[in-house]
């Protein structure tokens, strides 16, 4: 918290280091200079994943193979002030740069000469490191989530120090020192760790970042490493013209080696932009199963509504009342078919009439018939008899005699 070196030692079981800490904001060149003195000499930065992101610096390689999964990023040099950026001055304003929360990513030359390191999200939740020690310690205390690190080393014969050393050497230069393992205790006995959004970086009463804050984030990386690789493609051309016209010499490979670092930085790139590529699609992924499980619980809350509405509806139906009005219509039904039955009822009609007995019947008939006749002397009605000749038995012509001598003459004919 007051810009002063820290002695961090790790647990004993694994790596038994003590890396020489301090707050990336408060180097200076002299205290770049003391800690490439008593160290190793390989400075690196350890940044939070929101630091990390906003600079794009991608990953050193895609699969880390380092045994204790420390998170290299491609290292980096401060393009402003700097010379070769090796220097304790050069190496001192990236380090204080990389902690600058207006700091941006064309700020930085890559490679360089300063190794940012990503911490976990979790921390020291997450990973037992120095690099998670060192963002957090900054985290608690307030500060820009960066740090310098480096390990301790022995002046004579540069083997890494150990707890003894790591004692002694503090007590010499008025260091203090801490170990991470207490660290962590000291967070537990204070739960620190309860107030996770005030570790982590991100205010309580900001909203938490979505699926589309997060397309959105990806789809403007995209568009600015488009703008870096269209640029870089540009100055290629322009070296590629350069070298067409130009013949064999010192100048022409001075030509191909620029044109070598610019295509070696478009490689980069390149794989920076398949990378967000790669989270673009998991994130549009993400986003489609949230919105089919967003589909299938209005789905779920549709039919559990309706299931609610034919309970009532049914609860309002007596089922011993409608059987009792089936029985009643029925009831009903069969004193209605009575009625007809006694209504359409006829009297003295024989129920059933034998063909034998229609025979006789029609006889007998005919026999009545016959007795009138001779009783009246009439053997044909009165308007069949021929009233002009008087003679009964002459039936009337109705065929006109002329017509059938015209008839015979043109059959003649």
């Amino acid at each position: 918290e007051n810009g002063e070196f820290l002695v961090v030692m790790d647990d004993e079981d694994r790596e038994n280091e003590g890396d020489l800490i301090i707050a990336a904001q408060f180097v200076t060149q002299e205290k770049m200079a003391f800690l490439v003195k008593h160290s190793s000499g390989y400075v690196c930065v350890p940044l939070s994943p929101e630091r990390a992101d906003k600079l794009e610096l991608p990953m050193m390689l895609e699969t880390q193979t380092d045994r204790h999964g420390t998170a290299y990023t491609i290292t980096v040099d401060y393009k402003e002030g700097t010379t070769t950026g090796i220097s304790a001055h050069d190496r001192a304003l990236t380090t204080k740069q990389l902690a600058n929360p207006n700091s941006k990513p064309l700020d930085f030359m890559r490679p360089g000469h300063i190794c940012p390191l990503r911490a976990k999200a979790g921390l020291l939740r997450e990973r037992v490191g120095h690099t998670e020690a060192g963002v957090q310690l900054c985290k608690l205390t307030n500060l820009e989530p960066a740090a310098a690190i480096c390990e301790l080393v022995n002046d004579d014969d540069g083997l890494m120090m150990r707890l003894p050393q790591c004692h002694s050497f503090a007590e010499k230069f008025n260091i203090k020192l801490i170990c991470i393992k207490h660290l962590i205790e000291y967070m537990d006995e204070n739960n620190l760790y309860g107030n996770m959004n005030r570790l982590f970086g991100t205010k309580s009463t900001q909203p938490k970042a979505s699926l589309n804050d997060a397309m959105n984030n990806i789809d403007d990386r995209v568009s600015s490493l488009d703008v870096k690789i269209s640029k870089l493609n540009s100055e290629l051309s322009t070296y590629q013209l350069k070298l067409s016209k130009m013949r064999d010499g010192p100048g022409k490979n001075t030509i191909k080696q620029r044109a070598l670092k610019l295509l070696k930085q478009r490689k980069q790139l390149e794989q920076q932009k398949d990378q967000l590529m790669s989270q673009s699609w998991n994130i549009s992924q993400a986003q489609m199963t949230t919105d089919n499980l967003k589909n299938t619980m209005i789905t779920v809350d549709a039919l559990k509504q309706s299931n609610k509405e034919l309970k009532k509806t049914y609860g309002k139906i007596d089922i011993d009342k409608l059987e009792a009005l089936q029985d009643e219509m029925l009831d009903m039904i069969e004193q209605s078919n009575e009625l007809q039955d006694s209504l359409s009822r006829s009297y003295d009609v024989p129920d059933d009439i034998s063909e034998s007995e229609l025979d006789a019947e029609l006889e007998a008939l005919g026999d009545e018939l016959d007795l009138n006749d001779e009783l009246t002397g009439d053997s044909l009605p009165s308007y069949m008899l021929d009233s002009s000749v008087g003679d009964t038995d002459k039936l009337p012509n109705f065929i006109d005699e002329e017509q059938e001598d015209h008839e015979k003459e043109m059959v003649a004919q």
